[in-house]
């Protein structure tokens, strides 16, 4: 298996059917077509798999140096964000990178990156917020 999970190969075999037929009679060889995108598709995948990889361990292997007063609760809430929010954030603020930089390094673009670290902060607040009312 190209990507080693059935679930992900069949969402690749049927993106690239999709694209196919929205080409229509743009494509001559259609099993050739649709193999050539599936191989394109999983090595995409697997490139932009490999770059989440490397940022996670980046950021696995950041100090816990927050985990003194009330440090700790800021430190609980940033690492409850989803996945996308929490790494833009920690680009960002953590290692001080700028939004180009962060939407090199996840292949987005650099709107998604500043409504990510956005969103990310909102969040924040509205816990910080919640927190001290109840």
């Amino acid at each position: 298996m190209l990507i080693g999970d059935a679930d992900a190969a069949a969402d690749l075999v049927q993106e690239a059917f999709a694209a196919a037929l929205q080409r229509g009679s743009e494509v001559e060889d259609v099993p050739a077509y649709v193999r050539g995108a599936i191989l394109n598709m999983a090595k995409s995948r697997y490139r932009r798999n490999r770059r989440w990889e490397k940022i996670r361990r980046l950021l696995r292997e950041l100090p816990d140096d927050a985990d003194h007063g009330e440090g700790v609760a800021l430190w609980a809430s940033v690492r409850e964000l989803p996945e996308g929010q929490y790494v833009c954030l920690m680009l960002r603020f953590y290692l001080d990178y700028s939004y180009a930089q962060i939407a090199e390094a996840l292949s987005i673009s650099e709107g998604t990156a500043k409504s990510q670290v956005s969103r990310a902060v909102q969040a924040l607040r509205l816990k910080g917020m919640s927190d001290r009312d109840g």
